[in-house]
């Protein structure tokens, strides 16, 4: 379900287009000339997101390498807050921002404890070399290896 930011309290929330698609906002050429003050808001969000949840995936939900990392961490137990970039109306946005601070515009990108630790790649390399079991327990997350 697509989601649309409330920019009073910093949340994202749901909403529907009337024939039940990804509904994507349409701006007049005025507002899309502010894109640098709502990539600024954008990523303040994107902060406040990786400092409130311990593990932050940003993923689109038909992604393999995104449903992968999502299935590890189910493995192992970790709690994280997914956000799917293809269900939300910011979800360029919020790539764009992302690319801003991890010079990747690729999915997933993994946050724990508000340091990006990469994508599914990266990921997975780090779980298999037992160095992702080391960011959880530095981080103090809890993990079942």
């Amino acid at each position: 379900m697509p989601h649309t930011r409330d920019l009073q309290t910093g949340r994202w929330q749901a909403c529907r287009s009337s024939r039940g698609r990804l509904a994507r906002a349409q701006y007049p050429a005025n507002i899309r000339c502010m894109a640098s003050s709502a990539s600024s808001e954008t990523a303040e969000l994107i902060e406040q997101k990786n400092q409130e949840n311990d593990v932050v995936i940003y993923s689109k939900s038909y992604c393999p390498f995104s449903v992968q990392i999502k299935q590890l961490f189910k493995k192992l137990q970790v709690e994280y807050k997914a956000f799917e970039l293809d269900e939300i109306v910011e979800g360029d946005d919020i790539l764009d921002s992302l690319m801003d601070k991890t010079a990747s515009r690729t999915v997933p990108q993994v946050f724990i404890k508000g340091e990006y630790i990469g994508g599914c790649d990266e990921a997975m390399q780090k779980y298999n070399s037992g160095k992702l079991k080391q960011i959880f327990e530095s981080a103090g997350v809890p993990a079942s290896f």
